[in-house]
């Protein structure tokens, strides 16, 4: 794809959360392109269907173009054939009348220019890939008379005979595939435990809980109730009206229906929901600043009591953007920021951002919302009150797009975007781990960084090309290989960017590892029926989050057993410990750099420091033998965090070695012998 091809990176949920299928749902179709002429210099190999999303938007699904003619557009017009008597749609939002680059099976989402002609598409007729240097027609899909586009679907009022806690709806409307709501909405409040509640017809205990539409997770319906609200929730994850029987009010406590109607089966079938889609981004903002040198920059609108920002940046999908307020009114400190997390999802390519305090330098705690957590994990009072607008990339540049209210939601966790001045801010780049969590940066703000949110006409410098592949390889950990009764000695330390333990995993830490013997997660082999011993200094004050690090042994390859719920404890079995310890840690003392930039582990892990600031003289001891029911490959661990440690292999290495030798001995006794 060429330079100047923008591919817009669109979101559209399905039942399968994001994943592109047979049974992908995008709105209602109105034709694939017909190709007009034999020969690829005539037709120029168009390709993709063309949906209806809503009165004005369109939705190409696996477009195709080479981009070889000089003037090219999508057009479309109201009477008649492909012609010149049309109107272009912008290929993108913010991109008027830019030309089509080159596309290879692509899903567009564009929309009706409707400053220049008619709002709704069933008043045209055609739409086309058009040349208008040559005034040709390279392919076309017509639109028949009758055709309506996707709607608002009216489902009628909250049913159920007799309804309680004064619950009433006027009417219950599907905005989206995902999005429901609810119009001239009462209800007293005295329900102990109720949610808004998704389920089959009639509504179960074993439904879900649906949260508001900015929230990432549901809450209970307020204890003030409602009185003519009008109030949208959006079905979580694969939840989508096509797989939900019905949507209402539950409460859970009480086992009882409150109120609910049905969704018709015959929804997908029919084509009239709105496809849910994550709006693409506009380009157009009031101000930019550029945080990184030509890696990240921030974009922003103010309008009314909220603001939008754009974050973009080189970060791969699975790479974060964090931006926000500092955690000091005088400086930039991480401690105490109050920040939005954005990044693109690896497996489903999915555009995520979630509200997020940073308590202290540590990994998350998600059951007690200590460290660099998600607002919501704050078990008292957090909230997620940012907004994913939409996201794009564009020449190897992720954009992400969400919005907030000025006004801090949660004054013990957000802090309020002033207009009446600078105010110092705080942001960094780093990876994204397998739970989903921002993990520890790699590129931070290291100075004091101010920025006035209420100027106008700030500007960044483009982006410059780049041909770098972001690839690193690994670094070579030397094996441990203990065969006999063994000490290990184990400490904390820097991860070692992505040649660390990322690279050596596969995995996304949060930036600090166990050493082993001075060594980065190395790989251990040990032998059932010895016995080990682990001389543990990783912290054992568990009010400092980030340095406490119970050492333990475990069936798990993630670790972080502390954190678990229930029922993931179920599949994690713990061999040994956990035990604490003084702390210890490798630190890189002389600000060496780049991890991934060393030229060779050594090299790496000679430019550290161990250092023991609470002393070097209390260790915690763990003692283990591996016996015949240990299994063939176990882990080493944090018992409060994840993602720390790394492989213990288990051996009948002496069965297998004195075997050997009674067979070099037969071997030889037979030989004399003869």
């Amino acid at each position: 794809m060429s330079t100047w091809c923008l591919l817009y990176t669109v979101l559209i949920l399905n039942l399968y959360g994001g994943a592109v299928s047979a049974d992908e749902y995008y709105g209602k179709l109105i034709g694939s392109f017909m190709r007009r002429g034999d020969r690829q210099e005539e037709h120029h190999n168009v390709e993709g269907s063309v949906y209806a999303v809503d009165d004005d938007t369109l939705q190409i699904v696996g477009f195709s173009y080479d981009g070889l003619a000089p003037d090219a557009f999508f057009y479309i017009g109201t009477q008649g054939t492909p012609s010149a008597n049309g109107f272009v749609i912008p290929k993108a939002l913010g991109h008027g009348n830019e030309k089509l680059g080159s596309y290879n099976n692509v899903d567009l989402v564009i929309h009706l220019d409707t400053s220049v002609g008619p709002a709704s598409i069933s008043e045209y007729r055609w739409i086309s890939v058009w040349c208008r240097m040559a005034n040709a027609n390279f392919a076309d899909v017509f639109i028949e008379d009758s055709f309506t586009a996707p709607g608002e679907y009216s489902l009628g009022p909250l049913g159920l005979s007799p309804l309680v806690h004064d619950v009433e709806a006027s009417d219950v409307v599907i905005v989206n595939s995902k999005q429901i709501r609810f119009e001239g909405l009462h209800y007293d409040g005295n329900g102990p435990d109720a949610y808004f509640w998704a389920d089959d017809s009639p509504p179960t205990t074993g439904g879900t809980r649906v949260p508001q539409v900015g929230q990432s997770q549901a809450t209970k319906l307020p204890r003030r109730g409602y009185q003519g609200a009008t109030i949208t929730v959006q079905l979580p994850g694969s939840l989508t009206v096509f797989n939900t029987g019905s949507i209402g009010l539950w409460c859970v406590l009480a086992r009882q229906n409150f109120g609910h109607v049905n969704i018709p089966t015959s929804l997908k079938s029919d084509g009239e929901i709105v496809p849910f889609i994550v709006a693409e981004d506009s380009v157009e903002y009031d101000n930019c600043v550029e945080l990184s040198d030509d890696r990240f920059q921030v974009s922003w609108s103010v309008a009314g009591d909220e603001i939008t920002f754009r974050l973009s940046s080189r970060e791969p999908f699975g790479n974060y953007m964090s931006f926000g307020l500092s955690g000091s009114d005088s400086g930039t400190q991480m401690v105490g920021s109050d920040v939005a997390v954005a990044w693109v999802d690896i497996e489903t390519s999915m555009g995520r951002v979630q509200d997020y305090y940073l308590s202290a330098r540590g990994q998350c705690v998600t059951n007690t919302g200590s460290g660099a957590c998600p607002d919501v994990t704050n078990p008292t009072t957090g909230s997620d009150d940012v907004t994913l607008s939409g996201y794009y990339t564009e020449d190897a540049i992720t954009h992400i797009t969400y919005r907030r209210p000025l006004t801090a939601t949660d004054s013990l966790l957000d802090k309020s975007i002033l207009l009446t001045g600078p105010q110092y801010v705080s942001w960094a780049l780093g990876p994204v781990n397998d739970v989903g969590l921002a993990t520890f940066h790699e590129v931070w703000e290291q100075g004091n960084k101010q920025i006035d949110f209420s100027a106008m006409g700030l500007t960044c410098p483009a982006f410059t090309a780049t041909t770098d592949s972001g690839g690193v390889e690994a670094f070579d950990v030397p094996e441990i290989k203990a065969m006999e009764n063994t000490t290990f000695r184990c400490d904390i330390g820097q991860a070692g960017g992505r040649r660390g333990y990322q690279g050596i995993t596969g995995s996304v830490g949060w930036g600090i590892a166990w050493y082993i013997n001075g060594n980065l997660i190395p790989e251990i082999t040990v032998q059932r029926g010895q016995t080990y011993t682990f001389q543990v200094y990783g912290g054992n004050n568990p009010n400092q989050s980030a340095s406490y690090h119970p050492f333990y042994i475990t069936t798990d390859p993630a670790g972080g057993y502390a954190q678990l719920g229930e029922a993931a404890r179920g599949n994690h079995e713990i061999l040994a410990g956990p035990v604490e310890g003084s702390y210890c840690s490798y630190e890189d003392t002389a600000s060496t750099g780049n991890p991934d930039d060393a030229s060779s582990y050594s090299a790496y892990v000679n430019s550290l420091e161990l250092t023991c600031p609470e002393g070097d003289d209390a260790p915690g001891t763990l003692v283990w033998t591996p016996d015949g029911s240990t299994p063939d490959i176990v882990y080493y661990q944090c018992y409060t965090h994840r993602f720390l440690g790394w492989k213990i292999n288990v051996s009948d290495a002496t069965k297998c070695t004195l075997s050997l030798v009674v067979m070099v001995m037969t071997l030889i006794i037979t030989g004399l012998t003869m």
